[in-house]
């Protein structure tokens, strides 16, 4: 596997009314996405065990929309 560092504009994925970067990756054995938004100054990181699919995508689209209401 190979190793990266770097963002990507999750806007249209994410959050079409608010600006969302961020970072997928992972190893075998676990999968992690990272959500940031800087304008309300929020960040949310999810690290999920095994190769969760699209599941870590869901938590973590979950998890931004509650931190935002």
């Amino acid at each position: 596997p190979g190793y990266g560092l770097g963002t990507e504009i999750l806007e249209q994925r994410w959050a079409p009314t608010g600006g969302v970067i961020g970072h997928h990756g992972g190893l075998p054995g676990y999968a992690t996405v990272l959500l940031v938004n800087p304008q309300r100054q929020l960040a949310i990181a999810v690290l999920v065990p095994g190769d969760p699919g699209p599941t870590i995508d869901i938590l973590a689209k979950r998890l931004l929309t509650l931190m935002r209401a």
